[in-house]
């Protein structure tokens, strides 16, 4: 699970200059390692490397961060699951990008990184619904449904 993490310059990604070397792909580790008891810890930890959860923001390093979410959507397990579907959520209906970082460049010129965050989590939108179809605990229906609910709106 989580291939090509190590591929990832992730010290060449925009994220928090309080973030430590790292501290994207371990905090994502840690989500797919997470247990009944770790999972709400390891989400805030996504959270946190990708931004303020506090404040609910991200940087543009969350670009590289959500196929690997869209990874744990089809590959981890229960508590991993249900953790990234309420992140996903998270970025797509409350968290704003952080103030100064609101447009990336791509190859198609200046882009508004909301635009960009919503466009990779509707990718994953037949991951979210499998997540829903197999869903094992109520947990993983509300934030499937509202992630869903989002996207066809």
């Amino acid at each position: 699970m989580l291939k090509g993490l190590g591929d990832v310059l992730w010290d060449q990604e925009i994220q928090p200059s309080d973030n430590p070397r790292g501290a994207v792909p371990r905090a994502l580790c840690a989500l797919a390692a997470s247990t009944r008891e770790t999972g709400n810890e390891a989400g805030i930890r996504v959270r946190y490397s990708l931004g303020n959860a506090h404040a609910g923001t991200y940087f543009p390093v969350v670009l590289a961060v959500i196929p690997f979410l869209g990874e744990l959507l089809r590959e981890g397990g229960t508590h991993a699951r249900i953790e990234t579907l309420e992140i996903l959520i998270d970025l797509l209906a409350s968290y704003e990008p952080e103030q100064g970082f609101d447009l990336v460049e791509t190859a198609g010129g200046l882009r508004p990184l909301k635009e960009l965050v919503r466009e990779k989590i509707a990718g994953l939108e037949a991951d979210v619904e499998r997540c829903l179809t197999a869903a094992t605990s109520p947990d993983e229906v509300r934030p499937a449904q509202e992630i869903l609910s989002v996207l066809r709106d």
